[in-house]
């Protein structure tokens, strides 16, 4: 498939009328994207912007959905049913119509929304499973049609890029900016886990491009509730992190955004007095961070670590801030049982086959006074590979950081040392938001992840 532009592309939407489809259409074009709305009553929307086209269509039917799909780089599906008492089939008939009409113009990329699967999940116990059938028997013809599609996409799709968005049930609250944490394994706690339609549209968006979501059946809930297999009791509302490199301009953006977050936020620094932020959530003390009890004191409380760590190129003394922190930081971490650590190298820090030679050889041509920070960062990234497999930690990976303001885009992660389809820069801003929103997300769970913004 030709390479995608994820920033100005056009989409189409099945279901658009209903609440779900109005709000990833209304998400959409605040985003600047193309929308192609396929509705059954056009009467029941009104196009106010060019960006906008709402056609009449049947989605039952291949043929009818295949000649709107020209130009479009995914297709995204709002379908709600409303619980009856007769049969449903609204969403196996449309999904396999999509996908045959995705096959005839060689799109893709398909997100879908399903519920969870309560009866037949074997993480939930019997008594709930029994509870759940007797009070929600209206909706069992939509689970039987909603398990006939994911069947269908899982043994007959394999050619496409679906993604199949489960969640307990819906609500129309406004957008509280409380993140979505997603995976693969369903709790209890999602039993009592409504998202409203505004965040989960903004979530399907963010992640269209997302590879690791490829083909994939994600549990999705609000990060205020929590699964014992995510982080030990973590309160992703009110948690407390301990930040190093607190005094760089890194550190300084990522407190920030802790603190609006409403965190309890510990600085470490070398000069607290570097450190201006008045905030009674944020606790600033002199430590080294080549010292692993100096650290470890601080870490009472903690749910996890982030490094805001920065080092300026230096020509004639070797740098090993990386490397000698990381190691003091995870000690420190064992000492106190804390598991999450969120840290920033660069890419291509590590000898890798998918690295290309001609990169390799600009880099050292051209950056050879970052030598001695790359080999640092090196040193880092291979101590947490061999001494961090009981830490759930995470290498975010930018090739070249900016002091620009955020300006809301979105931010692909790749695991691996190097990556094509982003751009190597990216602003400080947007990198501390995307580091604390994926503090509780499992699918980041040891990797090194090269990160940037979409061409």
């Amino acid at each position: 498939m030709e390479q995608v532009s994820w920033t100005r592309m056009k989409i189409l939407v099945i279901g658009a009328t209903s609440p779900m489809g109005i709000s990833i259409i209304s998400e959409a074009l605040t985003r600047g994207y193309e929308v192609i709305a396929l509705v059954r009553n056009p009467e029941k929307m009104i196009s106010l912007t060019p960006r906008l086209q709402v056609v009449e269509a049947d989605f039952f039917n291949p043929d009818d959905i295949a000649e709107h799909l020209d130009g479009c780089k995914a297709v995204l599906s709002g379908i709600e049913a409303w619980p009856r008492l007769t049969p449903c089939n609204i969403y196996a008939k449309s999904c396999e119509a999509v996908v045959k009409a995705m096959r005839q113009k060689d799109i893709k990329r398909l997100m879908v929304i399903t519920f969870l699967t309560i009866e037949k999940d074997p993480l939930l116990p019997s008594w709930l499973t029994w509870a759940m059938n007797k009070l929600l028997f209206l909706r069992k013809h939509i689970y039987e049609d909603m398990a006939i599609c994911e069947r269908y996409l899982d043994y007959q799709c394999r050619d496409i890029q679906f993604t199949v968005v489960k969640l307990f049930d819906f609500t129309n609250q406004p957008s509280e900016g409380i993140q979505i944490l997603a995976s693969e394994s369903q709790s209890p706690l999602d039993m009592d886990n409504r998202i409203g339609r505004q965040d989960l549209a903004k979530f399907m968006l963010n992640n269209l491009a997302q590879k690791e979501y490829y083909r994939k059946f994600i549990y999705v809930r609000y990060s205020r509730y929590y699964s014992v297999k995510e982080m030990e009791e973590v309160s992703r509302t009110r948690m407390k992190i301990l930040v190093i490199g607190a005094t760089s301009p890194m550190g300084l953006l990522i407190i920030t955004e802790a603190l609006t977050r409403g965190y309890e936020v510990i600085a470490l620094a070398r000069n607290p007095e570097k450190i201006t932020v008045l905030n009674p959530r944020l606790q600033v003390f002199e430590a080294d961070i080549f010292d692993p009890e100096s650290i470890a004191q601080h870490l009472q409380g903690c749910k996890a670590v982030l490094s805001g760590v920065e080092v300026m190129p230096k020509l004639i003394t070797p740098c090993n801030v990386y490397s000698k922190s990381c190691e003091a930081v995870v000690k420190a971490m064992r000492a106190k049982g804390v598991k999450r650590f969120i840290l920033i190298t660069s890419w291509s820090v590590r000898e890798d086959r998918k690295v290309p030679y001609l990169w390799k050889w600009a880099v050292k041509t051209f950056l050879f006074f970052m030598k001695d920070i790359f080999e640092d960062m090196s040193e880092c990234e291979y101590y947490l590979d061999e001494h961090g497999r009981d830490l759930h930690y995470t290498v975010v990976k930018p090739f070249h950081l900016t002091n620009s303001p955020s300006q809301g885009l979105q931010i692909i992660a790749r695991d691996g040392q190097f990556c094509w389809d982003i751009q190597p820069q990216i602003c400080r801003q947007d990198l501390a938001k995307f580091m604390l929103n994926n503090i509780a997300q499992q699918a980041h769970y040891k990797k090194f992840l090269c990160v940037g913004h979409p061409y």
